[in-house]
This record gives structure tokens, C-alpha cells and sequence, in this order.
């Protein structure tokens, strides 16, 4: 009885060890797969007449967006290496980029940020989630940077091209009616067709 309770005593020690090992060497395997993507990621985003290559892109991992986040937040990394991450990044329009995306046009304080946030936002989302681009591009239209105010409404105006039934058209009348200069409408788009038409436009000054 005491030779099958110390057999028993030690398979246990050697089952504990043996899960362990295992344990360690699937971190180590998934770390080491993780490094492989950053790397692979990395290369992808490099080359003095770079050009993105989405089909490239989407032979990577399913979750390959999830390193591709962490450069552009890696600020130990060349700033255009992560602005070219911000293009790539448009070619995953899941939940986790989408917050990614909302979380920095609501919250950033860099104002520069903020319109590329809006750029990538729209060239991503535009075709899965238009009443997202709407709910969270309009309250930018009375921003205090007029650079923003009219990335926005260029988006939004894409938005109303394909979709009439979000009822873009007034706001987007009345953002167009307070338009001085030049610049701006180039940017919103508005010099491309005739503007927006709309029978009801309240005059709003900047």
C-alpha cells in the first residue's frame, strides 16, 4: 500500500512537471510567433518608394492587426513608419480597430492626429459602418479646427453618396454655407460637384 501511494505520489510530481514544461514551451512558441509577425509587419512597412501592399498584408495572421496597433502606438518607432501602419490598418475593419479609431478622434489632443484618425477612419469603415462614420464625424463639423471640420465633412460627404437614408444632406448644406475659403472647400470636397443641395440651410457663421 505505501509502494502504490509513493508511485502515486511521484507520477504526480512528473504529470506536474510535464504540464509545466508544456505550458512554457507554448508561451515560448507564442511569443516567438508573435515576434515573427512584428518582424514580418516591420518588413512590410519599409522601402524609400513604399507602396501598400494589402494582398501582402492579408497573408498574414488573422490577428496580425493587433501588432500592427501596437506600432502605431510604439513612439520608440520612425513616425513614418508608423503613419504607413495607419494606411495598413484600414484593411481590418473589426471591432478592436474601430474603438482604436474612436477613442483617438474623441480623446487625442494632437489635432494633426486626429485628421489622419478621421482619414483612416473613413477609408476603413466607410463601406461596413456608415452610421458610425456619421454618429462620430458630425459633432466634429463645429470642431475649432477648421482642418478637421473639413476632413470630416469630406468623409461624411461619401457617406451621404451611398447613403441618403443617414440624412447627411442638411448638415452637410449648412457646414458647406459657412465655407470662406478656397482651402476648405477643396479639403470637405465640395469642389467636385455643385455642393450639397438642401431646401432647408441655416446660416451658421464660423
Amino acid at each position: 500500500m505505501l509502494l502504490v501511494l509513493k508511485e502515486s505520489r511521484v507520477m504526480r510530481k512528473r504529470l506536474g512537471l510535464f504540464f509545466l514544461i508544456c505550458g512554457v514551451q507554448l508561451h515560448s512558441t507564442a511569443l516567438f510567433a508573435a515576434e515573427n509577425v512584428r518582424e514580418d509587419v516591420l518588413a512590410l512597412l519599409q522601402g524609400y518608394e513604399w507602396q501598400f501592399d494589402a494582398t501582402r498584408f492579408a497573408a498574414l495572421p488573422s490577428d496580425a492587426y493587433l501588432t500592427v496597433l501596437n506600432i502605431i502606438e510604439d513612439e520608440s518607432i520612425a513616425r513614418f513608419i508608423r503613419g504607413r501602419a495607419m494606411v495598413a490598418l484600414t484593411l481590418y475593419p473589426n471591432a478592436d480597430v474601430w474603438d482604436f479609431y474612436q477613442s483617438n478622434i474623441q480623446a487625442s489632443n494632437n489635432t494633426v492626429s486626429r485628421r489622419r484618425f478621421v482619414e483612416a477612419s473613413c477609408a476603413g469603415f466607410l463601406a461596413s459602418n456608415p452610421q458610425g462614420l456619421a454618429d462620430l464625424l458630425v459633432p466634429l463639423l463645429e470642431s475649432s479646427d477648421p482642418h478637421l471640420r473639413a476632413h470630416s465633412a469630406n468623409c461624411l460627404r461619401r457617406v451621404n453618396d451611398d447613403h441618403n437614408e443617414l440624412n447627411l444632406a442638411v448638415v452637410l448644406a449648412n457646414y458647406e454655407s459657412t465655407i470662406a475659403e478656397d482651402w476648405k472647400r477643396r479639403i470637405a470636397g465640395f469642389d467636385r460637384d455643385e455642393g450639397i443641395r438642401s431646401e432647408t440651410v441655416s446660416e451658421k457663421p464660423e
